[in-house]
């Protein structure tokens, strides 16, 4: 475990969208007995059964929400990251009660906020609420659009996944800038790994994506949308300086990533 409470300003805070433009004095109040965790690639942030006496959002980096299911198979529920809640629902429940794991997926930290601010103050804010309701509308919608994911074929569905990542929660397009393991496609898919594998290599002859360990760089994103809609996909010529540029950059992170030292096997 390499979890450290660091300190942070509230201009750090304001890069979360839901604190943008908010005043220091009102600031002050909202984030009341907050802290900073920093976390490396396997600490928990929280576990199923743990008291839910805070809530927060991703600073930086990524978390997995999960849970495993009666064979211990893991399912990945959601992936939470740069400006997402997580915990927030447990927080208002009344048991109080944290459902699942929440693990942190690479270097990432989380700005934690005790649920009696939340009681005390946020529920008061006008503005922090509307902004806080439309995330969860967001993921509510996201979900909705999971539940239909899951009727659909598998390549399909990992598609579907590594194309909101990739247009959603990367900063470089056609690179899933998160470790995403062969086995987390499979446990946010709902499929077996071997499963996922034939359909990720079959991809990678095709050259519609490019896999290394931890690492997916997609390279034809036309082909990939084709089949996440159920169209007959081909080997799509992705545009060659396009793909060598992107192809340096995700080696020179891989690269980056296998020089550090580390003593966890991945997911």
């Amino acid at each position: 475990m390499h979890t450290k409470k660091i300190s942070f300003s509230f201009d750090l805070a304001r890069e979360i969208p839901i604190f943008s433009e908010i005043p220091d004095a009102q600031l002050e109040v909202l984030l009341k007995g907050a802290r900073v965790i920093r976390h490396q690639y396997g600490d928990l942030l929280f576990k199923e059964g743990m008291g839910a006496d805070y809530f927060g959002y991703v600073m930086s980096g990524a978390y997995k929400l999960s849970l495993c299911d009666s064979d211990g198979a893991e399912i990945i529920m959601h992936l939470g990251f740069k400006g997402d809640a997580l915990g927030i629902m447990a927080t208002m429940e009344s048991s109080c009660i944290f459902p699942w794991d929440a693990t942190s997926v690479g270097e990432s930290s989380f700005l934690a906020i005790p649920r009696k601010t939340f009681l005390d103050h946020w529920i008061y804010h006008p503005l922090i609420m509307l902004r806080f309701q439309s995330e969860l509308q967001s993921r509510i919608f996201r979900l909705y659009d999971e539940k239909r994911m899951y009727r659909r074929p598998l390549n399909e569905r990992i598609a579907d996944l590594l194309i909101y990542l990739s247009e959603h929660k990367s900063s470089t397009p056609g690179a899933i800038e998160i470790c995403l393991t062969r086995r987390k496609i499979a446990g946010y898919v709902g499929a077996t790994i071997e499963s996922v594998i034939r359909v990720m290599s079959s991809w990678a002859k095709e050259r519609i994506v490019e896999t290394h360990q931890k690492h997916v760089l997609i390279l034809s994103m036309a082909s990939l949308k084709k089949i996440a809609s159920g169209g007959v996909t081909y080997p799509l010529n992705a545009d060659a300086s396009s793909v060598s540029r992107l192809s340096r950059l995700w080696r020179r992170q891989i690269a980056s990533v296998r020089n550090q030292p580390s003593s966890r096997t991945p997911l």
